[in-house]
């Protein structure tokens, strides 16, 4: 969760071209480099090379009961070399405070100015209930895992904590939409045809009786 509110905040400056968690993550399941759910420096960077993307943000979160603290790195995706950074720490119920802070440092790091119209959006938080957003971020790592049905549940519970949590509504809408499609398969698929135009078309296709292209 907190590595998405970076990824839209990061997306807020004109000057950055930032690559959505959903790409990197399909091309991380896709080249089998997760291990355990975690990926070292030289995956990411690796990754970097691939998708075409000149710098990558990692980094790492610790827990110390109520309290968080968030290291972060840009690494340049040519040289491997760390060329800035950012941290924060504070307590679990700052973590948007944290992320805010993060953010901010980032883009100094990479040596934006923003815009004050830029500045003002960053500060909006999507969601005031830390429970919502928690809900959220389950819903995120249920996503990457395929289980669109659970994590579409963890979307709507988000959004239920918080009816005025907007990536929620639209994260929710989305995985409804995959669930269904998931569990469509060529049954499903021919039983919806049946009766129809193009149902008919089909089983006159399977005899060998197509209609002419031109039809």
């Amino acid at each position: 969760g907190l590595a998405e509110l970076i990824i839209i905040d990061l997306s807020r400056s004109s000057q950055l071209t930032v690559l959505e968690r959903a790409r990197i993550q399909a091309l991380l399941d896709e080249i089998a480099l997760q291990q355990s759910g975690e990926t070292d420096s030289a995956t990411n960077v690796r990754a970097g090379k691939i998708i075409q993307a000149g710098r990558i943000v990692n980094g790492q979160i610790i827990q110390n009961e109520e309290r968080l603290r968030v290291d972060a790195a840009i690494v340049n995706t040519q040289t491997s070399v760390v060329a800035g950074g950012a941290a924060s720490e504070n307590t679990l119920e700052q973590v948007f405070a944290i992320e805010k802070a993060i953010v901010l440092q980032l883009f100094d790091s990479l040596g934006v100015t923003l815009t004050t119209a830029e500045r003002n959006a960053i500060e909006q938080r999507p969601t005031r209930s830390l429970q919502a957003f928690l809900a959220y971020s389950r819903g995120l790592g249920l996503e990457d895992q395929g289980r669109y049905d659970e994590a579409a549940q963890n979307y709507r519970e988000a959004l239920r904590l918080d009816p005025s949590f907007g990536q929620a509504a639209q994260k929710s809408t989305e995985m409804s939409a995959a669930a269904a499609g998931a569990q469509m398969t060529a049954v499903s698929v021919e039983a919806n045809l049946a009766g129809t135009v193009e149902g008919s078309i089909a089983e006159k296709a399977v005899a060998g009786q197509a209609p002419p292209s031109s039809g």
